[in-house]
């Protein structure tokens, strides 16, 4: 049987994030995100599509 290792970066605290900016356009609404406990940062964007936002890939 294979044992697992638990690597200290996969924990919980690197999933943990906090929105930090907000861009709102008319054609887009733009959300920053900061990691709480892990220097990162990423964001979301969201398009109107049929007069639904929807979250673009």
């Amino acid at each position: 049987m294979e044992e697992k290792i638990k690597h200290p970066r996969l924990g919980v605290r690197s999933f943990q994030f906090e929105p930090s900016w907000v861009e709102i356009a008319p054609e887009k609404i733009v959300v920053g995100y900061v990691g709480i406990y892990v220097n990162t940062d990423f964001d979301m964007t969201f398009v109107k599509i049929n007069e639904e936002w929807t979250l673009r890939k």
